[in-house]
C-alpha cells in the first residue's frame, strides 16, 4: 500500500467522533436484523427442511436486538455528554 494513502486514511479515521461511530454501528445492526428476519422468512417457507435454521436465526435475532439496545444506550450517554460540553 502507498504510505501516503495509509497516512491520510489514518487521519480520516481519527476525525470520526465516537457518536458518529455509534450511529454507524446502529445502522449496521439494523441491516443485520433485516437480514436475519429475511432468513427466518425464507426458512419458514421451507420449514420441513430448515426448521433448525429458524432456531439458530431466532437466537441471532435476540442477540442482535440486545446488541442494538446496548448501542442505543451508549448513544444516549454520548449525546448527553456532548450536550453538557456544548452548553458550558
Amino acid at each position: 500500500m502507498d504510505k501516503e494513502f495509509v497516512k491520510k486514511w489514518k487521519q480520516g479515521i481519527e476525525k470520526v467522533s465516537a457518536l458518529k461511530q455509534i450511529n454507524i454501528q446502529i445502522f449496521s445492526s439494523w441491516m443485520i436484523i433485516i437480514g436475519i428476519i429475511s432468513g427466518i422468512i425464507a426458512s419458514i417457507l421451507n420449514i420441513k427442511n430448515f426448521w433448525w435454521v429458524i432456531i439458530i436465526l431466532a437466537g441471532a435475532l435476540i442477540n442482535s436486538f440486545i446488541q442494538l439496545w446496548g448501542l442505543w444506550q451508549k448513544k444516549k450517554i454520548l449525546e448527553n455528554i456532548e450536550r453538557r460540553f456544548t452548553n458550558e
